[in-house]
């Protein structure tokens, strides 16, 4: 489902009119060049929008719209699919199928790719297949070349893979007491604005998320420290943590060790006390619940404790190294 909802962008109040383009019928040659385009992201606006079914003058949508044969909708959905094959890498915008004042249309989100620079023919229906870096430095779409050109690639090499946003992820994934343990542990000017910032702001503010027209997108960097799951959207996911011994090094340093230090209490209090439940082994510990549980499973993943028996009638086991 596309986040932005037509009626939304028709009004022109939330998307600047060059991140969308309106087009009467379908046409092959022209909407994959504009997705190519979109893709690039040369701006670094978050890719744009198509409306195919409403004429375009002067760059606002002529209404009421045209509209498209509701007998051709299917075929043109499996067009831009096929055509968007010579799209290189391959990049498919998301597209839903819309009504609006009584007329069907088709509505093409194309965020911002990753993979990128894309390159795509100037017209996929022609036997000449040459493709062409296609951008949108403005209202009009255009052939990158010269500076433009190396700055597009420089655009996408200079990208590294924690800063990319995860398409899949959602602010739900994200574990807002990992960010609430992360920025005390780390003593962040926003722990005072924990209890008062909603946490996409506290995201936006780490830059673990990029800032779109409906909300955010999380960052990968943001899955992996704050994740409740990351190995689910960033296959063989992993963080490793590396303590040097330099002056500099001494806030992470102290960091490390506080985690060692509530992992080693946390043992020593399970092999006195198995039966304990999680809020007694907090109070007994003096560690919060949502630290507690994210140690209890570092342990547990790490062969250091068991669970034996039910949550409510069992018992811990520290096992031996």
């Amino acid at each position: 489902m596309i986040p932005l909802k037509l009626e939304t962008l028709l009004k022109g109040r939330v998307v600047e009119s060059d991140r969308v383009e309106y087009k009467r019928g379908w046409n092959p040659a022209d909407t994959i060049t504009t997705i190519c385009a979109y893709a690039n992201d040369f701006n670094n606006t978050n890719g744009g929008y198509v409306v195919i079914g409403i004429e375009e003058k002067y760059g606002r949508p002529v209404l009421p719209p045209a509209g498209l044969d509701e007998n051709r909708l299917d075929k043109i959905q499996q067009e831009i699919f096929q055509y968007c094959n010579f799209i290189s890498p391959r990049y498919v915008p998301k597209i839903e199928i819309m009504e609006y004042q009584g007329k069907s249309l088709l509505y093409l989100w194309c965020s911002a790719g990753d993979d990128g620079p894309y390159s795509a023919p100037e017209d996929v229906l022609s036997k000449n297949k040459h493709k062409e870096y296609w951008i949108k430095p403005s209202s009009v779409k255009t052939i990158a070349k010269g500076s433009e050109l190396s700055e597009l690639f420089s655009k996408f090499n200079s990208v590294p893979f924690d800063d990319r946003v995860n398409r899949e992820a959602k602010v739900s994934d994200i574990r807002r007491g990992h960010l609430e343990d992360f920025l005390r542990d780390g003593n962040s000017s926003l722990v005072d604005e924990i209890n008062n910032k909603p946490i996409e702001d506290m995201l936006l503010a780490l830059e673990a998320a990029k800032a779109t027209d409906v909300g955010i997108d999380i960052r990968n960097i943001g899955l992996l420290i704050f994740g409740d799951a990351p190995y689910k959207f960033i296959p063989g996911a992993q963080i490793e943590l590396i303590q040097f011994h330099s002056p500099e090094a001494e806030g992470s340093n102290e960091q490390v060790n506080e985690q060692v230090n509530r992992q080693a209490k946390i043992l020593s209090v399970l092999s006195e006390n198995p039966t304990l439940t999680i809020k007694q082994l907090s109070e007994a510990t003096e560690i919060s619940m949502s630290t507690l549980r994210r140690e209890m499973k570092a342990l547990k993943e790490n062969n250091q404790i068991k669970r034996l028996g039910s949550d409510k009638k069992g018992l811990w086991e520290v096992l031996d190294d």
